[in-house]
């Protein structure tokens, strides 16, 4: 009998960027259901984090966006009773500094569970955009296929744009890397 054919690395990116995402999202209590068939881009965006990243086989960025309202349910627990208002100026900046951070774990999610494939991702400083106006360039390569999720009535839209060389085989290579908030003893 044959062994069954590898999976495409960006099927397995998906996946992994995927699983990743509600991951994180659970972490902070938010719970999201994976959109099966979204529009082209985020109708309702007002915050988004990027994180840059490069590695031997594959360069590119993550993003998130979404409304004021999930990334201000999302802040961490200790947090959430502390009021936040999109009419206050600080609030944005506050949460703006949030959305960099949630996708800044959520790279760190990713790059975790790469590797286990023989991936290491080196990544930037996140960053982050804030306005009621915001409007993302969507390219129309099938690189840049977005992953999206609801929560309520807001939704949550997760772009992983990379340039993958043509000779990256994504096989499990080892162990996976300690999980999130895992203590390791050297």
């Amino acid at each position: 009998m044959s062994e069954p054919a590898p999976l495409p690395p960006r099927t397995i990116l998906d996946r992994i960027i995927a699983e990743q995402t509600l991951a994180q999202f659970a972490a902070t209590d938010v719970a999201l259901t994976p959109v099966a068939h979204p529009g082209t881009q985020p109708a309702q965006a007002e915050l988004a984090g990027m994180v840059g990243f490069t590695s031997e086989s594959m360069r590119g960025t993550v993003m998130i966006a979404s409304t004021f309202s999930l990334f201000a349910r999302s802040r961490p627990a200790a947090l959430r009773d502390q009021p936040v208002s999109a009419y206050v100026a600080r609030d944005w900046l506050y949460l703006r500094d949030w959305a960099s951070e949630l996708t800044n774990q959520l790279v760190g999610r990713i790059k975790n569970r790469l590797v286990a494939f023989g991936v290491s991702l080196r990544v930037s400083t996140p960053t982050a955009l804030s306005g009621s106006a915001l409007a993302f360039a969507t390219p129309s390569s099938k690189r840049t296929k977005p992953l999206v999720f609801t929560s309520g009535s807001d939704e949550l839209w997760v772009f992983f744009d990379a340039i993958i060389e043509p000779e990256l085989e994504l096989s499990p290579q080892g162990e996976a890397a300690a999980e999130e908030g895992e203590l390791i003893l050297f």
